[in-house]
């Protein structure tokens, strides 16, 4: 019985270490069709979510990608009682004292000549060593309107002991997509890195 308790509590141990990314670190979606490395999305209504699994999630349809093959698509296309979707980024491992930076590449594909409000997102953290709901999340930025156009650039500086990243689309009403691409976090510090591309 204790072998077989301790076999498990190694087993776990390897995957909270797994789930664990240093700085810096970089995730661009083209490792699979899925999120890896601990990843995670929260919607803020799952029952209202498109059946159409290009919609919501990896994928390479609909837009060039920044980085081919692949993308992160928000929708909210949908009728919904919560629009907001959080992508949450896996444990963070700083091991520094100095501020974290966040880099990532958006792409807003909303025509407001059909819809009246644009795209819409706000960065957050978890200073936690976990979180279990929306309402463990921090908020860094206020809320941020896509710029049209192409992809555009967007950074943040965020507290050292942050832990977990979270992106909220967060829209109020049904739009169409806001795509994500090659997200990098290091430490504000470091003025040149080459990230780790998973």
């Amino acid at each position: 019985m204790k072998k077989t308790t301790l076999s498990l509590l190694v087993f776990f141990s390897s995957l909270i270490a797994f789930c664990q990314v240093p700085l810096p670190y970089s995730y661009d979606f083209d490792g699979a069709a899925t999120l890896t490395d601990g990843w995670s999305v929260i919607h803020g209504d799952p029952s209202s979510l498109n059946s159409d699994p290009s919609f919501t999630g990896v994928t390479d349809a609909f837009i060039n990608p920044y980085s081919a093959p692949n993308v992160w698509s928000f929708t909210s296309g949908f009728t919904a009682t919560d629009y907001n979707q959080y992508l949450v980024s896996p444990r963070i491992v700083n091991s520094t004292s100095d501020s974290i930076r966040l880099s990532l590449k958006y792409f807003s594909d909303n025509d407001e000549w059909v819809y009246a409000h644009t795209e819409t997102f706000r960065i957050g953290y978890v200073t936690a060593d976990s979180y279990a709901s929306p309402a463990d999340f921090q908020w860094q930025t206020e809320t941020v309107e896509a710029l049209e156009g192409g992809w555009q650039n967007f950074e943040v500086t965020l507290p050292a002991d942050a832990q977990y990243v979270v992106i909220d689309y967060n829209v109020t009403s049904p739009q169409l997509f806001l795509y994500l691409d090659n997200i990098q976090l290091s430490t504000a510090a470091a003025e040149d890195y080459w990230p780790i591309i998973v």
